[in-house]
């Protein structure tokens, strides 16, 4: 599947905000119900535009895939546990839709996400993923990133990962 990521407009929120409702079910449905099952309504989508890149892949017109790069650190990022850098960008709120999996097009969103961190001088790229079987951990760890930490934030067991530019 072909995408190209784009910033997201504030017009297509309610869009944005219905999509990681959908991928949270099919892992819930087949791993257990947990944090990753959440829902985040576009009011909350509204929030992230205003504090980092919203990105959206389409396919067909529809948005399969979203994620938001931001300078602000995750509560439960660890910059201590992370390789030293001037400018990191944090990629928070990634999900794809069931049916934009195992085709390639989350590996092509986390590329062109480099790139839009690169190009804005960013030298680090950090994320958290779920320590569960439904979690992206083995994904992340497919697109070359290296698990530094792991942390319990608010009874949830996660993985903090990295990328060098």
């Amino acid at each position: 599947m072909h995408v190209k990521l784009v910033a997201a407009t504030p017009g297509g929120t309610g869009e944005i905000g219905a999509l990681p409702d959908v991928p949270a079910r099919d892992p819930a449905r087949k791993k257990g119900a947990g944090r990753w099952s959440g829902q985040c309504p576009a009011k909350g989508v509204r929030f992230d535009l205003r504090y980092g890149n919203v990105e959206v892949a389409r396919h067909h017109g529809k948005i399969v895939a979203t994620l938001m790069l931001t300078t602000n650190k995750t509560r439960a990022i660890d910059r201590a546990d992370l390789t030293k850098a001037a400018r990191p960008r944090y990629l928070v709120n990634a999900a794809a839709a069931p049916g934009a999996r195992r085709c390639g097009t989350g590996r092509a969103c986390l590329q062109q996400a480099a790139d839009v961190a690169w190009r804005a001088s960013a030298d680090i790229i950090c994320l958290d993923a779920f320590d569960h079987p439904a979690g992206a951990g083995e994904f992340y760890r497919k697109c070359r990133y290296h698990a530094v930490d792991r942390v319990t934030d608010r009874k949830a067991r996660l993985i903090s990962f990295e990328v060098l530019a």
